[in-house]
C-alpha cells in the first residue's frame, strides 16, 4: 500500500501544518471561537514527540504554538470608510513586530463582516472620527482617536 507521509518540519518554507496552526490561532482571535484553538492544539500534539526531539526543525510550528498559548493583542479599527489615513496606520502597525496581534478593520458600511462577527456592532466611531480599540486577550482599553497615540501604545 502506498502512503504519503505527513511532514510538518519547517524548512525555508513553513509546512502546511505549521501555517494551519498559526491561521487557526488567528481565526480564534478574530472570531472569539475557541474551536479553532482546540484544532491547532490537536495538530501540535500530534507532532509533539518530533518537536521535542528536534525543536529547531519546527520553528514556524512553535510560533503557532506560542500564538495559541500566549497573550494576544486584538486591534479593532472602526471607521466610516477605508480612507488613506487608516491605510497608513495599518501599514505602520504591520511594519512593527507584533506576532500575536490581529487587526480587524470595521468599516460601518460593511454589513457582511458584521454578520460574520456580530460583536463588531459594539465598536463605534467617536464623533465621526475613526476609533482604535486595543484589546489584550479580548479585554479592551478605552478607544483612541489619535492614530499616533494608538501606535505608541502598541509598540510600548
Amino acid at each position: 500500500m502506498l502512503i504519503r507521509p505527513i511532514d510538518c518540519y519547517d524548512g525555508a518554507i513553513p509546512s502546511g501544518n505549521s501555517a494551519a496552526v498559526l491561521n487557526l490561532s488567528r481565526l480564534s482571535k478574530i472570531t472569539g471561537d475557541l474551536k479553532f484553538d482546540r484544532k491547532g492544539q490537536e495538530i501540535i500534539r500530534s507532532f509533539g514527540e518530533r518537536i521535542t526531539d528536534n525543536p529547531s526543525s519546527y520553528t514556524f510550528l512553535l510560533l503557532g504554538s506560542e500564538s495559541l498559548s500566549g497573550s494576544s493583542t486584538e486591534i479593532v479599527i472602526t471607521s466610516n470608510s477605508k480612507g488613506s489615513e487608516i491605510r497608513e496606520f495599518i501599514d505602520k502597525i504591520n511594519s512593527e513586530f507584533l506576532p500575536n496581534a490581529v487587526i480587524i478593520l470595521n468599516t460601518l458600511d460593511n454589513d457582511d463582516l458584521q454578520k460574520i462577527l456580530p460583536y463588531l456592532k459594539e465598536y463605534k466611531t467617536i464623533e465621526g472620527q475613526p476609533a482604535i480599540y486595543i484589546c489584550q486577550n479580548f479585554k479592551c482599553e478605552s478607544p483612541l482617536t489619535d492614530l499616533n497615540e494608538a501606535l505608541n501604545r502598541l509598540i510600548k
